[in-house]
C-alpha cells in the first residue's frame, strides 16, 4: 500500500474517497485521514458495508487522497482549509487526477472542497474517458457533524448527548449508500 500524508492507495480500485486536505494529525502520523476524522471514517465505512452487504468499504481497500496535497492547521498555516485558487490550480488538478484515475466505481468527495476539486478533475481529464460515479456527501470532521440536526429517523441531535456523534456519521453513510 503506497502511503503519504495525503495519498493512501486501497488493495482495490474500486472506491477512492477524497476529502479536504491533511491537518495537523495526518502531518504527525504522515498519512492521510487519521485522528478523530480517521476514526469517523471507519465508522461511517462500516456502516455503508452494512448497508450495501458488501465487505468493499475498509480502509484497507478503498483509496484515500484529498484535494490538497500540503497539511492545513491553524498552528502551521492559519488556516485550515487550502484556498479555492490552490486547490483549482492545473498541478493541483493533475494531481488529484492522477490520484483516482484508477478508480472503477465510486469516487466519494466529503465537503465542498473535495467535490469542486473533483468537478475540475472530471471538466478537465474525463472527457474521452468514462468516470466513476461521484457521490458527495459532508466532511467527517467535528465542525461538519455539529452541523446534523437530525438522525436518519428525523429524531433531534442533542449536543452533548450520548450517542450524537454515531447517528450523525449514520446520518453520513446514508447519504452514501443513498447515492450508489
Amino acid at each position: 500500500m503506497d502511503s503519504n500524508l495525503y495519498f493512501e492507495s486501497g488493495r482495490e480500485g474500486k472506491i477512492t474517497l477524497v476529502l479536504s486536505c491533511p491537518g495537523a494529525c495526518e502531518e504527525l502520523q504522515g498519512r492521510p485521514a487519521v485522528g478523530k476524522s480517521g476514526e469517523n471514517l471507519k465508522e461511517i465505512l462500516t456502516k455503508v458495508n452494512e448497508l450495501s452487504k458488501t465487505k468493499n468499504w475498509t480502509r484497507e481497500k478503498v483509496t484515500i487522497t484529498n484535494a490538497w496535497d500540503k497539511a492545513e492547521h491553524i498552528c502551521k498555516t492559519g488556516r485550515s482549509e487550502a484556498k479555492i485558487s490552490e486547490i483549482k490550480s492545473t498541478s493541483n488538478i493533475n494531481r488529484l487526477f492522477y490520484d483516482v484515475e484508477h478508480t472503477e466505481e465510486y469516487i466519494i468527495c466529503f465537503g465542498k472542497r473535495a467535490q469542486m476539486a473533483i468537478k475540475q478533475v472530471i471538466k478537465s481529464h474525463f472527457q474521452n474517458k468514462k468516470s466513476p460515479k461521484i457521490i458527495n456527501t459532508r466532511q467527517p470532521g467535528f465542525q461538519s457533524l455539529n452541523r446534523i440536526t437530525k438522525d436518519i429517523e428525523g429524531n433531534t441531535i442533542l449536543k452533548g448527548q450520548k450517542d450524537a456523534t454515531r447517528r450523525r456519521l449514520q446520518v453520513i453513510a446514508h447519504e452514501i449508500f443513498e447515492q450508489m
